[in-house]
């Protein structure tokens, strides 16, 4: 390598010093990659660490931690059994799930006062007089906001009165998380009384309810004071069977579940067993109720009423006992979806399923929903709208009612469609005093009496695309001033099966302005059968009746009407 001096001092003339530079730069890239391909970053080592404390056993020498998962994650062990029972199957998985929680490390704690088995630990989470389990009980309701009943006293032995149990959990979870009533039968002495935003969860428990005990569940504390929507609300009970012994000696008549003044309230998949005297569930003043795959069966009947009381009943805010303030606050927004009301045994069912028969005067329930439900063997009249306001009752299953399959006063703006009704003692459909209703694509088979009513100032109704078949009586009546409405596209066979109906269609009583448009009727060819399309009473002006197809009857109208372009 040729040099020169500069200033005194060797230097490498400029290309060698170049060729130099790239000669070593080529080293250093080889380097860096042979350290790369290898993964060894480590470095020197350094100073050797204080020892830590001695592993717990293992099983076949796995450390602790790694042990512990598996019988927590385990669903066949002692261990997952023991968490399961306590914490249910949501809580459990979440428990597994989570390799840091705070429960985690309470369980391996415990684990260091025993080997580590799955006997072991089942052992210590079962036990209740094990301080591990306790600090297990109080870790696992920090992180899945669980509080079981058992760990508040519960028993569910069937005996033990667990009333003061449950409402200790009840109260330990207000605002915080869930109540967990394990399967088990609990005794109940007491009424329960379920605080705000509470969370209620009954798989596969039963509560029984004792001589002495009133109302099994409750939405206000003692000592209350609430109006408006401005109670405990924001309350789900859900699962399990709430069982009244109604009938049985010593029991007395209970509303079971009541809420009061209160939003956002829901009951989903409860059965409630065996109610005496009054109601299995009340909304009182509520707005936003649901009931939900609930299933309601057996009344006992204590004052031989014969069946006035309904299993949900939708009510306004009166002075309850125990919550003096009844300030008339109507409930609104209530859906009562997919449940079932039947008999229990020999023991009948309530007389009513959903509906009410009081209110403020000038006020309405509004935005009631009641769909998709099955009624058997209701002593009464099946759903009762009483003062509903923009309510829909649709897609319901009703068997055999003691009277109508729905019976509506008081109401406005309200549809009735798409219900099936079967053997009705009273009229399938019975309007009262109620205006701008649309009753449509309903099903009524073999009534005792009339096919649908409408009756005592019951206007602009559309009833429309109906079918009824065998009806006693009258196919369709309007009476009693129920003025200005319209029959429309009904389909109507064998009406009139008894003497007194001398129409498929009854217009009477003073009633004007009514349409019967479209309507296709036919006898059955059996017995006695309506001798005429239409029966129009004297004193009832402006009927029209147009495009009927009354094939096989003798006559389309009696009486005076406007009889334009029917077939008979």
């Amino acid at each position: 390598m040729q040099t020169t001096e500069l200033m005194g001092l060797p230097y490498l003339e400029v290309g060698d010093l170049v060729e130099d530079i790239a000669d070593q730069s080529k080293q250093f890239v080889t380097g860096v990659e042979s350290v790369m391909l290898s993964n060894d970053f480590r470095g020197l080592p350094g100073d050797q660490g204080e020892p830590g404390p001695p592993g717990l056993p293992g099983v076949n020498a796995v450390p602790a931690d790694e042990a512990v998962a598996a019988f927590v994650a385990a669903t066949d062990t002692g261990t997952h059994a023991a968490l399961k029972a306590t914490f249910g199957d949501d809580a459990t998985a979440t428990l597994v799930g989570d390799s840091t929680s705070a429960t985690g490390a309470a369980v391996r704690a415990l684990t260091a006062q025993a080997a580590v088995t799955d006997d072991a630990v089942a052992q210590q989470l079962n036990s209740q007089e094990s301080e591990s389990r306790a600090s297990v009980m109080a870790s696992a309701r920090a992180v899945s906001g669980m509080y079981n009943v058992v760990d508040f006293g519960a028993v569910g032995d069937g005996v033990t009165d667990d009333s003061p149990a449950i409402q200790a959990a009840l109260y330990a979870a207000r605002g915080k998380g869930k109540v967990l009533i394990p399967p088990g039968n609990y005794g109940m002495l007491t009424l329960l009384r379920v605080p705000r935003d509470t969370h209620i969860l009954m798989h596969g428990a039963t509560l029984h309810r004792r001589p002495g005990c009133f109302n099994m569940m409750v939405n206000w504390l003692s000592g209350d004071s609430f109006g408006g929507y401005d109670g405990h609300g924001g309350i789900t009970i859900e699962g399990g069977v709430l069982d009244a012994h109604g009938g049985e000696a010593g029991q007395q008549g209970n509303n079971m579940v009541t809420f009061s003044h209160a939003a956002n309230i829901r009951v989903i998949g409860v059965t409630f067993r065996r109610c005496q005297r009054f109601h299995a569930l009340e909304f009182n003043g509520v707005n936003g109720g649901l009931a939900q795959d609930c299933i309601f069966e057996g009344w006992f009947d204590q004052d031989a009423t014969g069946g006035t009381k309904e299993a949900i009943q939708i009510d306004f805010a009166g002075t309850t006992p125990d919550l003096p303030l009844g300030d008339g606050t109507m409930s609104k927004d209530i859906i009562v979806d997919g449940c079932t009301m039947r008999p229990y045994g020999a023991m009948a069912p309530h007389g009513i399923f959903v509906g009410g028969h009081s209110g403020a005067v000038g006020k309405f329930y509004d935005g009631i929903r009641v769909t998709n439900n099955l009624v058997v063997n209701a002593l009464k009249s099946a759903i009762t709208p009483y003062q509903w306001r923009g309510a829909v009752i649709e897609g319901n299953q009703i068997q055999n009612p003691g009277g109508s399959g729905v019976s509506m006063s008081g109401s406005s703006l309200c549809t009735v469609a798409n219900n099936t009704i079967s053997t009705p003692t009273g009229s399938g459909i019975y309007l009262a005093t109620s205006d701008n209703i649309t009753v449509a694509s309903n099903v009524i088979n073999d009534g005792a009496g009339e096919g649908i009513t409408l009756s005592t100032s019951s206007i602009w109704c559309t009833v429309a695309t109906n079918k009824i078949r065998g009806c006693q009586s009258y196919g369709l009546v309007f009476t009693n001033g129920a003025s200005h409405s319209a029959a429309v596209g009904n389909h109507i066979v064998g009406a009139g099966a008894n003497t007194t109906a001398v129409g498929v269609f009854r217009i009477s009583a003073t009633t004007h302005g009514v349409a019967i448009t479209g309507n296709v009727c036919r006898k059955r060819d059996t017995g006695t059968e309506a001798a005429a399309g239409v029966s129009v009473q004297a004193g009832c002006n402006y009927t029209w009746v147009s495009g009927n197809d009354f094939l096989g009857l003798p006559v389309a109208v009696t009486g005076t009407a406007t009889n334009t372009n029917n077939r008979i």
